[in-house]
C-alpha cells in the first residue's frame, strides 16, 4: 500500500521533501503543508507502519515519546499555550501523529475545538513556504535535539537523585538510516540522529 505518508517519507529519504524539520529516533518531524496554526507539525514513522498497534512495545513507546518531545519543542519555540496531539489515520491509512500548537489569539469558538473545525478556505490560506518557514524549522530542530541529548526524562528531574538515576540514558550519534546526505539539502543539521546505546 502506498499512501501520502509513504510518499513523504520516501521524499525525505531522497532529499526532496522540504517540509522535514528533523529526524527523530522513531521517524521524521515535518511541518504540515497547511500552516494556519504556526508550527503545525506531523511526526512520520520511519519505516512507515499501518498504525500505532502495528509497532512492538519499545517502538511504540519511542514513537509516543518522540511525539511529546516534538510537542515540547513546539511549545517552547512558538509560545503556544497548549499542544494538541491527534493520531487518526482514517484518510491516509498509515501511522502519523498531528502535533498542533494552539494559541490564545485564536477565536474562542475555534480555540476550544479541534483544529479541523477551521473553515477549509482558512486552513488553506497559509501553506508551507520553505523560505518563510525554515528559520522556525531550524529552531524547532535545535529544541528537539536539546531534549534528545538530555540524559534524563525531563518529567523525572524533580525526583530525588536516587530515584532518577534509573532513568538515565546514554546517547550516541549515528547516521540516520542512510538519509542523512539526502536530507542535508534541506537540513544541514539533520545528518545524524541520537540513539540510545545498548
Amino acid at each position: 500500500m502506498s499512501t501520502l505518508i509513504h510518499q513523504r517519507v520516501d521524499g525525505a529519504r531522497a532529499g526532496t521533501n522540504p517540509t522535514v524539520t528533523c529526524r527523530m529516533p522513531s521517524g521524521l518531524a515535518v511541518l504540515c503543508d497547511l500552516q494556519f496554526l504556526r508550527g503545525y507539525s506531523i511526526l512520520l514513522p520511519d519505516p512507515v507502519v499501518l498504525d500505532l498497534n502495528a509497532l512492538e512495545r519499545p517502538e511504540r513507546m519511542q514513537y509516543l515519546l518522540d511525539m511529546t518531545i516534538l510537542g515540547d519543542a513546539l511549545a517552547e519555540i512558538t509560545g503556544a499555550y497548549r499542544i494538541n496531539y491527534e493520531i487518526l489515520g482514517n484518510l491516509e491509512m498509515a501511522l502519523h501523529a498531528h502535533v498542533i500548537p494552539r494559541y490564545w489569539a485564536e477565536p474562542e469558538s475555534l480555540r476550544i475545538g479541534p483544529a479541523c473545525l477551521y473553515d477549509k478556505a482558512y486552513r488553506e490560506s497559509m501553506k508551507f513556504e520553505y523560505e518563510r518557514d525554515r528559520e522556525l524549522m531550524q529552531r524547532v530542530a535545535e529544541a528537539v535535539w536539546r531534549r534528545l541529548q538530555r540524559r534524563e526524562n525531563p518529567a523525572r528531574q524533580a525526583l530525588p537523585r536516587s530515584a532518577a538515576s534509573g532513568a538515565q540514558r546514554h546517547w550516541t550519534r549515528v547516521p540516520s538510516h542512510g538519509a542523512g546526505a539526502a536530507l542535508d539539502r534541506f537540513l544541514p543539521w539533520a545528518g545524524s540522529v541520537l540513539v540510545r546505546k545498548l
